[in-house]
């Protein structure tokens, strides 16, 4: 990662550089450190010495190679940066698709039936609100008529994976039930099955 050319006309690693710039300019001595972003080498950090061939120290190696990093990790912020502006302009086009959906839509942990996200027509379908739903599961709300309904659903959705236009009957919060059409498919995030 770092050329210490004392010597940087007769240095084999910069000596090509000898007649069309080292001379003219008078230098004598370089040291470089690549600025990288992951592997790919973006530019140099060139100390350039001119007069005597210069004896490059270790503090000066040492900085050198600390600005170099320094500079490196700079580009690096600057594209997870980039990355984080891509994942929140994706979530938010996420968002705005999920909620808007005229179908009722929950996400729901498929182990612990807790929901971690529903959409605005779930709520209508429901008459929960969004904060009684969440981090609460269908038992816990009253959603299913009989529990065990819910338990064939999972275990054809854990040896299908998915589940497509199954007539439900689900309780609403006032006690009236709403005659259903569902689909479910798990998806997997964070190592957590949804």
């Amino acid at each position: 990662n770092l050329i210490d050319a004392d010597d940087a006309q007769a240095d084999h690693r910069t000596n090509e550089f000898t007649e069309g710039y080292l001379k003219h300019q008078n230098i004598t001595s370089m040291l470089d450190a690549k600025v990288q972003l992951e592997g790919r080498i973006l530019g140099i950090v060139c100390l350039e010495h001119i007069g005597e061939v210069r004896k490059w120290k270790s503090d000066e190696k040492a900085f050198v190679n600390n600005v170099a990093t320094i500079v490196s990790q700079v580009f690096t912020d600057k594209k997870r940066k980039h990355a984080e502006e891509k994942l929140a302009v994706s979530e938010e086009r996420f968002r705005n698709i999920f909620n808007i959906s005229p179908d009722s839509v929950a996400i729901s942990e498929i182990e612990t039936g807790k929901y971690v996200e529903v959409n605005s027509s779930f709520e209508k379908l429901s008459g929960f609100n969004k904060e009684e739903i969440i981090g609460k599961t269908s038992y816990e709300l009253g959603l299913w008529i009989d529990n065990r309904q819910r338990e064939i659903y999972i275990g054809i959705i854990k040896s299908e994976g998915e589940i497509n236009n199954l007539e439900i009957t689900f309780r609403k919060k006032d006690g009236s039930l709403v005659y259903t059409l569902t689909s479910s498919r798990i998806i997997e995030t964070s190592g957590k099955l949804l």
